[in-house]
């Protein structure tokens, strides 16, 4: 689970470009918990400092964050619900949007053009604590050689929670290598990919989730920024930081499953 903390939070003031607020809610906003009683979990941290707007969602398996240029008048923090903010994003002018939490009424003001919108928010000090990635070590993957490699395994990986550690993905990084696998216990998927340059020997089980989300968000960037952290795994491509919970257990070992020759091998036509 992500480490919950408490982020403590204020009032904000902000202004900024609609289409890159529109783009960065939708992106983040894939986070956003469908199956929760908690509240806050169906929200998105809203973060105002330092000349930038951070957004945040989590559903405490996966987080996604990432921001953009603002014009920042007060700095502060607040919760709003995804869902809706996400469909009013997409409802604005093309103008700027002046977005302003009113803390004493708990609202979230947002004027864009002739267009005014007022939200109820939710407290940021019930937001949980995303993992620090500051003194987090991380290096750089191709993203093309990644991306691949998960799409060769993934559809193998189970959907069945009650094998946790058969709903990940196995990912191995050796020297000049990347290898994955996947299994539901019925099927197995291996792809080993030759990289340039250096990269450290880590493994870890990620969730297939996790790395199908990352196919989405890594998709117009060239490379890939991958971290391993005791429970966590960070990506970070395209401006957008995805962080994952590592999946303990032992996965199986496929290399015994693997026959060494073969008897027969047919080539076919893709």
């Amino acid at each position: 689970m992500i480490e919950t903390d408490i982020v403590v939070g204020s009032g904000l003031k902000v202004t900024c470009p609609r289409d890159e607020l529109a783009q960065r809610l939708a992106t983040v906003s894939r986070a956003v918990s469908t199956r929760t009683a908690v509240q806050v979990l169906l929200g998105v941290l809203l973060r105002a400092e330092g000349g930038r707007l951070e957004l945040a969602a989590t559903d405490m398996e996966l987080s996604l964050r990432g921001g953009l240029e603002a014009e920042v008048a007060t700095e502060g923090a607040v919760v709003v619900p995804a869902r809706l903010l996400v469909e009013l994003s997409r409802l604005l002018p093309s103008a700027d949007v002046v977005i302003e939490h009113r803390a004493n009424e708990g609202i979230l003001q947002i004027d864009c053009g002739p267009a005014s919108y007022r939200l109820h928010t939710y407290s940021s000090e019930d937001f949980p604590r995303l993992p620090e990635l500051t003194a987090l070590e991380t290096f750089t993957v191709a993203r093309e050689a990644l991306l691949d490699t998960v799409a060769q395994v993934v559809r193998s990986a189970s959907r069945d929670e009650s094998r946790p550690v058969l709903t990940g993905i196995l990912v191995r990084f050796e020297p000049g290598r990347l290898a994955m696998a996947a299994t539901d216990s019925y099927r197995l998927s291996v792809k080993e990919t030759e990289l340039e340059g250096d990269s450290p020997e880590l493994e870890a089980i990620v969730p297939a989730r996790a790395l199908t989300e990352l196919g989405r968000i890594a998709g117009g960037s060239e490379t890939v920024e991958l971290g391993v952290h005791e429970n966590q795994v960070v990506f970070v491509a395209g401006g957008v930081t995805l962080t994952s919970r590592r999946i303990d257990g032992q996965f199986p070992n496929y290399r015994q499953l693997l026959p060494e020759t073969f008897e027969y091998e047919v080539p076919l036509p893709r």
